[in-house]
């Protein structure tokens, strides 16, 4: 291997002048494609999307174009888990005109847990001197929204 003699059983194919061959070259592309069709296919099972599905695509596609799509779709939990919260809040306030503001607002006090939403009011009052200043109902505590 070292000596000049015989080619070992793990040397490269090189071309005169050094040069590594075209198969080699094909090979190791093939490789780093498949492997980012890889990284496609387990970023859309974190999606909770078909793995196998978006390998193809992506191996058909290109790896960047299936992976933006993948960002496109989105995650179809999100989605539902984000609908089904809409319909407890349109249920719960059914004059309210921006159901996905308020969605987005629903939060936690860092105090105490306890469910709040500075939107709808839910598990917060103030004062009536001071209508600015939000206060947990579960503990009584100011709560200053993000």
């Amino acid at each position: 291997m070292f000596g000049g003699g015989a080619r070992g059983a793990h040397s490269v194919e090189r071309l005169p002048g050094g040069a590594v061959s075209e198969t080699v070259i094909v090979l190791v592309l093939l490789a780093v494609w498949l492997l980012m069709c890889a990284m496609v296919g387990r970023a859309a099972s974190s999606f909770h999307r078909p793995p196998g599905t978006w390998f193809l695509l992506a191996a058909v596609l290109s790896p960047l174009a299936a992976y933006v799509l993948l960002l496109l779709a989105g995650d179809p939990e999100a989605w539902r888990a984000l609908a089904e919260r809409e319909d407890r809040i349109r249920r719960r306030h059914p004059n309210l005109k921006n159901v996905r503001e308020a969605v987005l607002n629903e939060a936690h006090c860092p105090r105490c847990g306890a469910e709040v939403n500075p939107v709808t009011g839910e598990g917060l009052h103030c004062p009536e001197e001071e209508p600015w200043l939000l206060i947990c109902d579960g503990c009584q505590t100011t709560y200053q929204p993000d």
